[in-house]
């Protein structure tokens, strides 16, 4: 029997619009796809066939004609496909329900449903895959945000029994607390959902605000106003159901959720990405001193995700895809400091980072997390200081040892600086060396709230960007330094030519400090050392340096700078800058580890507009860089810097205590064993008596909950 033929005896028994309408039932929402409580799913879903089409035809047609109805139309799936073409069931269903809103058949249904990303369990149990047939499962109802739209739906699970896993719209929900997110739950989906809440986003209104973002500028709150307004005009029904604060927290994260694992599965090798299932809380403290794992997730792969970025964007001409001005491309390194995007950050200074120890000492970065909102609760003894964050509260801390290294190491160069000056004073040689452009700390009033020094951007002269540190407390030579060195050292392919505003001081640190105990002779530093730095051409005319004139000016034959620079735009991070200061508002108001995740994004979606590559282009780190990508590493937060460096200085106290004639060497140096959870393992020492390891990261009210 074909199709027409169907038709046909269906007309036998309904009118016209009978069959269309249960055509339209039995195409748009399928039997499979159950309700929830309801005993016998067949008579129940006949009987609401029969009710539909009396209230909005007021045609009544006997229990068994429209069961024998139904099985003609269920009999053959491509001619269901055929018959059920352009025909449009939302506006039935949604009369049906202002009508009948406590049906028990259709109240957790909806003409819209979503279903699981794959129908087979595809979990690995030792070399075999699962391959069990997934059982689909009622959900919940939410509501899906379209870019000018917001429609009801049905959300269905499938559950695989033996593996203890339900897949969803585009996750794996794990019964140990954890989610799978994979490049087939994302890749051609329409739909993203990750929380538990009842907004489902569509694809479209995520690539419409990355779009917006990168173009326009748009922020999530203009975003999320921008859509009710448009929802309130166009769709007045649903004008009242939703908070516009709920919309733009919800939207916020998982647009950030949305473009990060996309950048993971586009710059990495990883098939899977793990996370927690609490990645939508809205504090990353919470009640009883119990850090958000949200935070703690994002914190713990930082260093990574900065990795991909730096290596994949470092040699982005290894893809031809790529649209970039090959003449200049990867030439020379751009390097500039951005100020705009000042966040309130905790005024504690005793964080150091460790990664360039070796080179350069510990270099001082200042906590980058928030600090403690005043609270209005007077009857509370234990006042929290605005100023610091939960970490931070106690304001007489003891200086570590390593804070006070880099303090002296950046004195030890300010005071070489001025006996340089002054020796030039006396020998009536003012331009010898002496320059006006000096990088020194910024310390702000006890009394104000400090904030971040905006930070430290790393440009390809094709305009690429490749790498950025955020300057807590100050941008110097140590800073630029420490910033090269860490890119070096995860292996970003740097130039050997650099622009920097302030070359001429960088250059004389490196001269007078290289092979010196201020910055010691190691392969990276010697690669730093042989790199060629000028002064860009805007700021060239205000150095008075004397290699400013020769080995730091861009256009000096002498030194075959006009060679290697020609054709170069040494204002290319100047110039990207002013657009970048657009977002300094939504830069400012996020809060560490979020801050520095939205910073990647941001430029890896500048970055992929620049060389006109998708950001959803999976799998082209691995084809073309797959000798260069690390695999997931974790590294650990700074709130975890400061416990474990407290049990290093109680196991160092213990030992001290107990000296034995062995522990002393031939040079009377005390050899101390701690145990190998210390600080020399971490990327950052964070010195600080702890009493709880809780952290804020978010500006808004203490009692908000998402």
């Amino acid at each position: 029997m074909d199709t027409k033929q169907r038709f046909m005896n269906l007309l036998n028994i309904l009118s016209f619009k009978a069959t269309r309408l249960l055509i339209a039932f039995e195409y748009t929402m399928p039997s499979y796809l159950k309700p929830k409580k309801t005993s016998s799913v067949t008579t129940a879903r006949n009987q609401f066939a029969r009710e539909l089409i009396q209230h909005e035809l007021q045609e009544t047609y006997s229990f068994d004609q429209i069961l024998y109805c139904r099985n003609i139309i269920n009999a053959n799936t491509t001619s269901k496909m055929e018959m059920g073409i352009n025909i449009d069931l939302q506006d039935t269903i949604n009369r049906f329900k202002i009508n009948h809103p406590h049906h028990p058949y259709i109240q957790d249904l909806n003409t819209i449903s979503l279903v699981p990303f794959r129908t087979t369990c595809n979990n690995i149990l030792g070399d075999i895959e699962c391959g069990n047939q997934l059982k689909i499962e009622f959900h919940m109802t939410g509501f899906i945000l379209y870019p000018t739209s917001i429609q009801p739906c049905t959300l269905y699970s499938g559950e695989c029994g033996s593996c203890n896993r339900s897949y969803r719209i585009s996750s794996i929900y794990c019964y140990n607390e954890k989610i799978i997110i994979t490049p087939e739950s994302l890749e051609q989906n329409n739909f993203f959902h990750l929380s538990s809440g009842k907004l489902v986003f569509s694809r479209e209104i995520l690539v419409s605000f990355s779009s917006d973002l990168v173009n326009g500028h748009v922020s999530c709150n203009g975003a999320g106003t921008s859509l009710l307004s448009k929802v309130a005009r166009l769709h007045p029904e649903f004008n009242k159901k939703f908070d516009s604060v709920q919309i733009i927290r919800s939207l916020e994260a998982h647009w950030i959720y949305f473009e990060l694992f996309n950048f993971i599965f586009m710059t990495s090798s990883e098939k899977e990405i793990v996370a927690p299932r609490a990645l939508f809380a809205g504090r990353n403290i919470q009640a009883g001193g119990i850090i958000n794992v949200k935070a703690q997730f994002l914190e713990e792969r930082l260093d990574w995700m900065y990795n991909l970025f730096s290596i994949f964007w470092s040699h982005h001409n290894l893809i031809p895809e790529c649209v970039c001005d090959k003449s200049i491309c990867s030439r020379v390194l751009v390097l500039d400091g951005h100020q705009k995007p000042r966040r309130t950050v905790c005024r504690f200074d005793n964080v150091t980072s460790l990664v360039n120890q070796e080179e350069l000492g510990p270099c001082n970065r200042g906590c980058p997390y928030q600090p403690k909102r005043r609270t209005p609760d007077k009857k509370n003894k234990n006042k929290r200081s605005p100023l610091y964050c939960y970490f931070h509260q106690n304001l007489e801390e003891t200086m570590s040892l390593s804070t006070k290294e880099h303090n002296q190491r950046e004195q030890a160069w300010y005071n070489e600086l001025k006996s340089i000056q002054k020796q030039n004073i006396l020998n009536n040689n003012t331009t010898h060396e002496s320059c006006n452009v000096v990088r020194s700390e910024e310390v702000g009033k006890d009394e104000e709230k400090r904030r971040s020094m905006g930070f430290l951007a790393s440009f390809l002269s094709c305009g690429i960007i490749i790498g950025f540190t955020e300057s807590i407390n100050h941008e110097g030579v140590r800073m630029v330094t420490d910033h090269l060195l860490t890119m070096i050292k995860m292996g970003t392919k740097l130039p050997n030519a650099m622009i920097y505003d302030a070359a001429c001081n960088l250059k004389l640190f490196w001269n007078k400090q290289y092979r010196g105990i201020h910055l010691k002779e190691t392969p990276s530093s010697t690669s730093l050392f042989n790199m060629r730095v000028a002064v860009d051409r805007f700021h060239h005319k205000n150095h008075v340096h004397s290699i400013c004139k020769t080995i730091t000016n861009p256009d000096c034959a002498l030194t075959g700078n006009d060679e290697i620079y020609r054709g170069i735009n040494t204002s290319i991070a100047e110039q990207s800058f002013r657009y970048l200061s657009e977002f300094k508002l939504s830069l400012r108001r996020l809060a560490y580890p979020t801050s520095t995740v939205f910073s990647i994004l941001l430029l890896h979606l500048w970055n992929c507009r620049r060389i006109q590559i998708s950001p959803d282009s999976f799998g082209l780190g691995v084809k073309y860089m797959s000798d260069k990508i690390k695999p997931l590493f974790l590294t650990y937060c700074i709130f975890e810097t400061a416990q474990l460096y407290q049990k290093k200085v109680e196991i160092e106290s213990f030992n001290l205590t107990y000296i034995q004639d062995d522990d002393v060497d031939d040079d009377g140096k005390i050899n101390i064993e701690t145990s190998d959870n210390n600080v020399e393992q971490l990327n950052y020492d964070c010195y600080v008596n702890m009493e709880q390891y809780t952290w804020d990261s978010d500006e808004s009210g203490d009692d908000h909950k998402d």
